[in-house]
């Protein structure tokens, strides 16, 4: 059924797709999603974080590359550059940087896309941003292609290690640490906005 869901929303125009900052190990996935539906047309621009790059993320310099690379057109790629990006870069601060950036721009509809066993996280955090900030703000997952679960890569910012299908565990105890600490909003108000 989820699916399903996901190939519907897949079909409509959305005029942006951002892409949730990977490890160099797991970066294929949303580049190659952001890839697809611009050549596709369902969006007409990848928006790429030109924050900090400390962290295991290779950069908005080495992704604009590896986007030309695979036939997108510069002026299709765009960076996401706001305060919240220069330091201590992670899923919710993205989030967050993207929510007002949308805000900003007057964007009404948005795709995100992360990594298979990151895009839950990277959802729930966007809309737990967009409820405080830009409740009108209608976001819509792009989950990047499936890469080898049992293959061993780094995530979370390169300080995990592990298998793929390993840190689908992770992710689910992240998402709860930081609703504990209150960053996220609780399950039935993600499932609410749904």
């Amino acid at each position: 059924m989820e699916g399903v869901i996901l190939e519907k929303r897949i079909e409509q125009w959305i005029p942006i797709v951002y892409l949730f900052g990977q490890t160099s190990d797991n970066q294929i996935s949303v580049l190659s999603r952001g890839m697809e539906l611009w050549k596709k047309k369902l969006v007409a621009s990848i928006l790429i974080n030109d924050g900090e790059i400390k962290h295991g993320y290779p950069g908005f310099a080495s992704w604009k590359h590896e986007l030309l690379r695979m036939g997108v057109v510069e002026n299709a790629i765009l960076p996401l550059r706001s305060n919240i990006l220069n330091e201590n870069v992670n899923t919710y601060t993205e989030a967050r940087a993207l929510v007002l950036y949308a805000r900003a721009h007057g964007w009404k509809r948005i795709y995100i896309s992360a990594s298979p066993f990151h895009q839950l996280r990277a959802f729930i955090s966007t809309v737990s941003v967009l409820l405080r900030e830009y409740p009108s703000l209608c976001v819509y997952n792009a989950v990047g292609t499936p890469l080898p679960w049992s293959e061993t890569v780094r995530h979370s910012q390169g300080t995990l290690i592990g298998k793929r299908r390993d840190f689908l565990k992770t992710e689910l105890e992240s998402i709860y640490c930081y609703y504990l600490k209150g960053d996220l909003v609780p399950p039935e108000k993600v499932l609410a906005y749904l």
